[in-house]
């Protein structure tokens, strides 16, 4: 049995994009109480790719990204999940067709993977 991890990036992409939730729940049949954000994230890479090669659905596409900006500020590690599991498993090719589908986050997460920059969290304000 796994500790326990923050669901907050997998409940924003369920709720974002119903379209991915068939891959989720053969991911949750494969990996159970094992299965992980990042494998979730992979995994949506995997989708993602596979929409933009195929030129389907722009609209599912910007909810894709809409969801990826969303995760990055608000989940915990939410900018490395981004990064590592989901924009580094993107082929070059889907990277540069994805580019114009980017939110601000995302887009600055890439910039710095592009200069092997770190992925910091975002701060949390303190008061």
């Amino acid at each position: 049995m796994r500790p326990p991890v923050d669901e907050t990036a997998i409940d924003l992409l369920r709720h974002q994009i119903p379209e991915f939730e068939a891959q989720y729940l053969d991911l949750l049949d494969i990996y159970d109480e094992d299965l992980t954000p990042e494998v979730v994230f992979t995994e949506l890479a995997d989708y993602v790719t596979d929409l933009l090669v195929t030129a389907r659905d722009e609209e599912v596409l910007e909810r894709c990204f809409e969801a990826i900006d969303e995760v990055a500020r608000a989940a915990d590690d939410g900018r490395q999940l981004v990064a590592f599991s989901f924009l580094v498993q993107l082929s070059d090719a889907a990277s540069a067709l994805a580019r114009p589908f980017f939110g601000p986050v995302a887009a600055d997460i890439a910039d710095r993977l592009e200069r092997s920059e770190d992925i910091e969290p975002i701060p949390t304000r303190t008061e």
